[in-house]
């Protein structure tokens, strides 16, 4: 008989999800869980090829990546927050490193070189 893995509790639960803390105006930390499924990684690489190579005007892809990544309410509390651009950019590869479970140095390196 073949042997049974018992995954309960530790696939698509919200302490196996990467979270990523963040300040916000106040200076409490706020906790972002980041959706790291391959469903999300496959829209989010969708979107990234799309701004890359045929980006449309009216798209804030930027944002879209974050809402597939995050949530609508987190991005309510980002909204709140009322980042700076380079903010923005900052906890854009904060997320792309969570997604991906890699260290933040080694994705901002990467985004870096492909500039």
């Amino acid at each position: 008989m073949a042997k049974t893995y018992d995954a309960s509790g530790k696939i698509l639960t919200g302490d196996n999800f990467p979270q990523i803390t963040f300040m916000n105006k106040e200076g409490k930390p706020v906790i972002f869980v980041v959706d790291n499924r391959q469903s999300t990684y496959k829209k989010i690489q969708k979107l990234s090829n799309e701004m890359t190579t045929a980006p449309k005007v009216d798209v804030d892809y930027e944002r879209e990546i974050l809402l597939l990544a995050l949530n609508k309410e987190q991005m309510k509390e980002i909204d709140k927050m009322d980042l700076s651009v380079k903010a923005t950019k900052e906890l854009s590869l904060f997320v792309m490193a969570a997604i991906q479970e890699e260290e933040y140095d080694k994705i901002k390196e990467a985004v870096e070189k492909n500039q």
